[in-house]
């Protein structure tokens, strides 16, 4: 397993690489408005919000999107498959399968490495045959394995600190404007506080983007079959698409730009696991 071991050790450096730049765009904000005791009372603050985040049980967060255990006999490829696929990913036990009540072809996981669950949707089990369910569960208990839920909780803690803070810095230069003219306020400090928490957004949908591609190269380690992970996306994306593709992709593009999104797109996704050797 040598490139699941290469793939982890690169994703691990390039979560580093964009946590410690949230953080430096945060530091910041928080040192021009509050100074050195700012950024420590930011930290503080982020660390508590990450280690006190309630934390639903994964049969509770199921349940609430609308997902049920899967019935027996209804995907039992996916139940030989899945404790298989774990053992090879290191998960501690093999996630709990759902079944996907709501909405059309789709899959999603949610816990971690020791206490997983993945749900698949009915319209997935109808499009995809064995072998492409088989890599899709794959991708999903990639997620699992490279603890991609608590990192983006961590993200969002980031996210949601730089709103706050930079939303103070503004309204005290607000203020500062109104109770003293006469102050000298940089307008490049009023441009950073507008534009920070755009780039920290630009920032964590560019790391969930770079954990979409990690997934993939980790599910085709798995499964020793990335071709039928690039046939699952591409079905995935026809339907999705539908007969509107070309003026769905035209709109989403002018609605949500590719660099807000936080998944890429099939075709990048399917060129990857295509030139994989």
């Amino acid at each position: 397993m040598a490139n699941a071991r290469e793939t982890d050790v690169t994703q691990r450096a390039a979560t580093l690489r964009y946590l410690l730049a949230m953080v430096s765009v945060l530091a910041l904000a928080a040192l021009l408005v509050a100074g050195p005791e700012g950024v420590a009372w930011t930290a503080l603050a982020a660390a508590v919000a990450v280690a006190t985040a309630p934390r639903l049980p994964v049969t509770q967060i199921m349940r609430l999107q609308g997902s049920i255990p899967m019935p027996p006999g209804l995907a039992t490829d996916l139940e030989h498959a899945a404790p298989i696929l774990a053992r090879k990913a290191g998960l501690t036990r093999p996630p709990a399968l759902y079944l996907q009540l709501r909405g059309g072809a789709l899959a999603f996981s949610t816990g971690d490495a020791h206490n997983g669950a993945v749900a698949i949707s009915r319209g997935l089990l109808r499009l995809l045959r064995p072998d492409e369910l088989e890599a899709v569960l794959a991708h999903e208990i990639a997620h699992l394995a490279s603890g991609d839920i608590r990192i983006m909780r961590m993200a969002e803690v980031i996210a949601t600190a730089t709103r706050m803070v930079t939303m103070a810095g503004l309204f005290i230069v607000l203020w500062v404007e109104i109770s003293h003219p006469d102050a000298a306020v940089s307008p490049w400090m009023v441009i950073y506080f507008a534009l920070a928490p755009a780039g920290v957004v630009m920032l964590q949908r560019a790391h969930e983007r770079g954990r979409e591609f990690a997934a993939d190269a980790r599910a085709a380690d798995l499964t020793g079959d990335g071709a039928a992970l690039a046939r699952a996306l591409i079905k995935i994306d026809d339907v999705t698409m539908g007969p509107f593709r070309q003026f769905g992709r035209a709109a989403g593009m002018m609605l949500l730009p590719r660099f807000l999104q936080s998944h890429p797109s099939a075709r990048q996704r399917v060129e990857r696991l295509l030139k994989r050797p």
